[in-house]
């Protein structure tokens, strides 16, 4: 079957359509409860959104399932674009797909699943820094779209962590461009309170926003056997990863290694954040399935 994604031709979408809507078809035919799926923390922003969207159900479902196929579109664009893979192929976008509907939660729009939707345009503003002499519109942009993933989940701010270094790995250290990423990181924050405030909203938006920090330090043990079969296959599966971009990041040339470098260093910050924030639910391993994805592609080929 993974001969059906080691094309490189447009159609091979088709082949990933048909793959996320395969492993969707057990929440469309009503085998999982929406009633299990814990709650995630967002933002003030992703509140703004009908219930309908927010409540897990079938219309939440059916747009978790669309922004999926569109996150994977990105992602093939993305690996082919800065050589990732060689040659360019649709298998990181199977792997994403994978990653992003393991589990029953992940099948559901949410907070982390609707913010990652920007990191493949974020990513893209990071690599594209490499050995480029004007940056100023990039870092702003990354910024900008840091700060607006940031709206709808919070704890994504922790993102800027590895974004800073992948600036400092790809470029000479240059102050003006880091006052530039925070400029674009608050531009969005200020205009969003700014109409919170004339529309009397302003508590409510620091509400929520500040609620999603609510440090709740620790590892999310499973209480059942179903618990304990999804946090064993997403430590399998982080293993492979892991193991197997070791033995593949020095076959490289040095700019693809910084660019592994840099998702290497997304995915550590995705650990921290799971055991820092919403322990009590699977969401924010969401933010791991773009660069797990990314990376994942090696181990599948």
């Amino acid at each position: 079957m993974l001969a059906l994604f080691r094309s490189n031709q447009v159609t091979g979408v088709i082949w990933v359509v048909l793959y996320a809507v395969i492993l969707h078809l057990p929440v469309m035919a009503g085998w999982s409860d929406p009633g299990m799926v814990e709650p995630s923390a967002g933002g003030f922003t992703y509140f703004l959104l009908p219930d309908m969207l927010t409540i897990p159900g079938v219309v939440s479902s059916v747009i978790a399932l669309v922004l999926v196929i569109l996150q994977s579109v990105l992602i093939y664009d993305l690996a082919g674009r800065y050589r990732l893979i060689e040659p360019r192929n649709w298998l990181p976008s199977m792997a994403f797909v994978l990653v992003a509907f393991s589990i029953p939660e992940f099948h559901y729009l949410s907070p982390p699943l609707l913010a990652i939707s920007l990191f493949p345009l974020l990513l893209g503003n990071l690599f594209g820094m490499y050995k480029k002499a004007l940056v100023i519109g990039t870092a702003f942009d990354m910024g900008f779209l840091s700060g607006l993933s940031a709206l709808l989940y919070p704890p994504i701010l922790f993102f800027l962590i590895p974004v800073l270094l992948g600036v400092r790995s790809l470029r000479s250290y240059n102050w003006h461009e880091r006052m530039l990423i925070a400029a674009g990181v608050l531009t969005p924050w200020f205009l969003f309170w700014t109409w919170a405030f004339w529309t009397e909203r302003s508590a409510e938006f620091w509400h929520y926003n500040l609620g999603a920090f609510n440090l709740s330090w620790g590892i999310p043990l499973p209480t059942d056997v179903l618990g304990w079969i999804k946090w064993a296959l997403w430590l399998l599966f982080l293993l492979v990863v892991l193991l197997s971009l070791s033995s593949y990041y020095y076959k490289k040339l040095i700019q693809t290694q910084k660019y592994f470098s840099i998702l290497l260093w997304f995915i550590l910050t995705g650990i921290v954040l799971q055991m820092l924030f919403d322990v009590s639910s699977f969401h924010p391993l969401l933010l791991l399935s773009i660069p797990l994805g990314v990376s994942g592609r090696r181990t599948m080929a």
